[in-house]
């Protein structure tokens, strides 16, 4: 986290933009960008089926800034879940 955070205020990257999260950098990567006074993460998600499983709120989503989903059901699910929560982040729509 330490190595993305500071190469995000180097190189004075203002978003970083995933499709995907499996690796160890991959989640190192989005928590330098919490960090990060500058740097915003966006997500786009495929879409799941199982988007109504709560805990991926806390686990994924909550981690960006940006969130577009393929899918109206997932968006205002995760939504529901942001404001349930007391949250202003992350910026929930679907594409």
């Amino acid at each position: 986290t330490k190595y993305f955070l500071s190469y995000y205020e180097n190189e004075k990257i203002n978003f970083i933009v995933t499709s995907h999260i499996f690796s160890i950098e991959e989640h190192a990567a989005i928590a330098a960008s919490n960090l990060s006074k500058n740097t915003k993460a966006i997500y786009f998600h495929h879409g799941a089926d199982a988007y109504e499983f709560n805990s991926r709120y806390f686990t994924l989503i909550k981690n960006f800034d940006f969130y577009f989903s393929s899918t109206l059901n997932e968006s205002i699910h995760e939504i529901k879940n942001r404001n349930k929560n007391g949250q202003k982040k992350p910026i929930i729509s679907y594409y």
